[in-house]
């Protein structure tokens, strides 16, 4: 097993089911989260034609009696130019409203609200814009609604050497609308001003506490040696003003710690959640010459990296990708109890596949999460329930790609049953009666069985391993007339019972 430092930590112990296909057409994007009590995965599928496309939106929203229900092609179809896009985001707010955000046309986003789960939607709300903007993404805020970030064309000005005037120009950036209600929503708004000089910048992640919101974001940084740099920047009255943008992605490295200039690095892809009380931020670092790896910090309230909080979670092996920072151990119990976790993707073994590190104490902790299913795994998603962990990710490229999902595994089949010498249901004159049975296929695998051999037909056997799966006949007396039953049930590695 693979930890970050020369320590050794147990891993959480995970049984899941098979997994399985969820997407019925070409599926792509999966995005899953925690809402109404239900863990839901949404993705994209895209159809594309010579110059154009058409995409829509699906998912799978579990409970927590284990039943999955499906909602195909609940928004859509949106069209898109060349290679499809991410079209969508989406957020939930914790008191059981789910938001997804899509861009619906050129000047359009449209607003989706479920408060069961994405079981059923209200209709949608769509927002009108005066300028075509691109990659919306969506967070709650403090206090209760919902910014909405896109990224477009903004002008920018820059003092010219030598000269009196600043010199003007277009770049992406950042703009962002608020929302109390999901409803009724802002004019659009430069989120970095375009004085700043942080352009272009894009990628924006959020998240809340203590009454404070904080974005990070990422900027490409010019010099000498151009690099792209992550800034955050916060806010305590819900978004009417924002703090000065100030570098998280300045620290020593706590790897290459020869290499001390922030522009030595690029800085990729951030994602930013709040886990056990702490604002906990994940992206891709790499030297300006080698593979990108997967870093992680602690934020203050001020947005601050958290001094001696940075450390690479991933040990040098391919390229990494996508990093998504998620919480264990909260469902239903303490804040306190929550430890984060990490999932990405990366290439250490030719083609790609989702991984996920869990942090015990300063330890990180890794595990396979694709590797059970054939084909290589991208843009993994993964939420954790009272349950287990739900897994989530796309295989395939393109026309041939698919979203996959693996769920917790809370279920047991009973073994099959037969007389060894003898035919069930029909009379015999043995005293004595040879049973056998079959181990039943399991995801994780048979750890042992119970049975009982007794003359009542309701009675069960004790959900206690009397057996190990290896034994398969057993051979009984029958010392009286009458009939006479045999029960047997088995039990997984998971701590599944069969009927």
């Amino acid at each position: 097993m693979l930890v970050s430092t020369t320590a050794t930590a147990a891993a959480p112990d995970f049984y899941w089911e098979a997994p399985a296909r969820l997407s019925r057409g070409v599926g792509a994007y999966p995005q899953a989260l925690r809402t109404a009590g239900r863990v839901v995965a949404i993705w994209q599928e895209n159809i594309a034609t010579t110059e154009r496309g058409s995409a829509w939106l699906s998912l799978a929203s579990y409970g927590a009696d284990g039943g999955v229900a499906r909602r195909d092609r609940f928004a859509g179809p949106f069209v898109y130019s060349g290679d499809a896009p991410v079209l969508f985001s989406v957020a939930a707010d914790g008191n059981g409203t789910m938001v997804v955000a899509v861009s619906s046309g050129e000047l359009s986003i449209s607003i989706y609200r479920s408060k069961d789960g994405g079981v059923s939607f209200e209709a949608p709300v769509v927002i009108e814009t005066l300028e075509a903007g691109v990659a919306p993404r969506i967070f709650t805020k403090t206090g209760g609604g919902w910014y909405l970030f896109v990224t477009r064309s903004q002008v920018f000005s820059r003092p010219q050497a030598g000269a009196a005037g600043s010199a003007t120009y277009e770049s992406l950036s950042i703009f962002y609308s608020r929302s109390e209600d999901g409803s009724s929503w802002s004019a659009f708004s430069p989120f970095v001003g375009g004085e700043v000089g942080l352009d272009p910048n894009f990628l924006p992640t959020a998240a809340s506490t203590d009454g404070a919101d904080i974005v990070v974001f990422q900027t490409l940084s010019g010099g000498d040696r151009p690099s792209y740099q992550l800034y955050s920047t916060t806010t305590t009255d819900g978004g009417a003003t924002w703090s000065a943008p100030r570098r998280v992605t300045d620290f020593i490295d706590p790897v290459q710690g020869a290499r001390r200039a922030a522009a030595d690095f690029d800085n990729q892809r951030p994602h930013l959640a709040l886990v056990g009380g702490s604002l906990w931020l994940t992206w891709e670092r790499r030297l300006l010459s080698g593979p990108a790896q997967i870093y992680a910090a602690r934020l203050g309230l001020d947005g601050a990296t958290i001094p001696g909080s940075p450390e690479r979670v991933t040990l040098g092996q391919g390229n990494c990708s996508e990093p998504r920072i998620f919480s264990i151990g909260g469902a239903g119990s303490s804040v306190e109890a929550e430890e984060p976790a990490i999932s990405w993707f990366d290439d250490r073994r030719g083609g790609s596949r989702v991984y996920a590190a869990f942090r015990a104490g300063t330890l990180w902790n890794e595990r396979d999460l694709s590797g059970r299913s054939q084909g290589d795994g991208a843009f993994g998603r993964a939420v954790y329930a009272k349950n287990g962990l739900y897994a989530f990710w796309q295989t395939g490229r393109g026309a041939t790609s698919s979203v996959i999902g693996m769920i917790p595994d809370t279920t047991a089949r009973a073994p099959d049953v037969s007389g060894a010498d003898f035919e069930p249901g029909a009379p015999s004159r043995r005293s004595r009666a040879n049973v056998r049975w079959a181990v039943p296929p399991d995801s994780s695998g048979i750890l042992g069985f119970s049975y009982l051999w007794s003359r009542d037909p309701a009675a069960e056997p004790p959900k206690t391993a009397m057996i190990l799966e290896t034994q398969t006949r057993a051979a009984f007396d029958a010392d009286a007339d009458g009939d006479w039953y045999f029960t047997i049930r088995a039990q997984d590695y998971a701590g599944n019972w069969s009927p």
